[in-house]
């Protein structure tokens, strides 16, 4: 960006993008800016007491808009790893992902080795996998837009919304009975469950789930 702040003889260069493992310590750590800037600029502690306000805020805001790199292209491949198409994702990486998201922050580098097959993410930055990770996330809201009936669920102002909220667990937390019932309750299919395509898998629990319901529906006319 070419950004620099100069400190009696020391000059202090903003980065033009940050580390993940560093994006991830700042959001941890929002409040503490003193850690923000000597994090991103290197600024020493001593040496971030004797900055201006407002010199401090316009550094600040700098770093906000590093960690929110809109503006940055999406990076189809990192180390020679691709991003995956997520029509194509196995029920096993989906399951992995919703597990993740629970804890964005803490999973964020798990995620993207999902997302580009990599085996080490701590040399990639948050610019190279930003717009991924968006995009991701959006193609996640709509699939379940999709089957918001298969996993009684609503969908308000983007978020995804529990259906009876007291009496429901989230999303993520019901694959474990989803991978069971396409395992037949068996465990040793579990493997081969995980393994399949996600959009197979969530087309046949729908059928499955109608199919049921229709049953249910049929026992109480004969009933009648």
């Amino acid at each position: 960006m070419g950004y620099s702040l100069n400190i009696g003889d020391n000059e202090y260069e903003l980065p033009a993008d940050i580390l993940i493992d560093t994006w991830v310590n700042l959001n941890r750590n929002s409040l503490n800016h003193y850690l923000w800037l000597n994090s991103v600029y290197g600024i020493p502690f001593d040496e971030i007491k004797i900055i201006p306000e407002n010199t401090k805020t316009m550094c600040l805001a700098l770093i906000s808009a590093l960690l929110t790199p809109d503006w940055k292209p999406m990076t189809k491949e990192i180390k020679g790893c691709t991003l995956m198409n997520f029509d194509d994702m196995t029920l096993g990486e989906f399951i992995d992902m919703e597990v993740y998201i629970d804890d964005y922050f803490t999973n964020y580098s798990a995620m993207i080795k999902i997302l580009y097959g990599l085996e080490d993410t701590s040399d990639v930055h948050i610019g190279e996998v930003h717009s991924a990770m968006k995009y991701f996330l959006t193609w996640r809201l709509m699939l379940y837009k999709q089957y918001k009936n298969l996993f009684d669920i609503d969908i308000e102002d983007d978020t995804i919304v529990e259906v009876q909220q007291d009496k429901r667990v989230k999303p993520a937390h019901q694959w474990y009975d989803v991978v069971m019932t396409l395992a037949d309750g068996k465990f040793l299919n579990m493997d081969d469950v995980t393994s399949k395509p996600l959009i197979q898998s969530l087309n046949w629990l729908a059928w499955n789930k109608d199919k049921v319901r229709a049953e249910i529906r049929q026992m109480k006319r004969n009933k009648i």
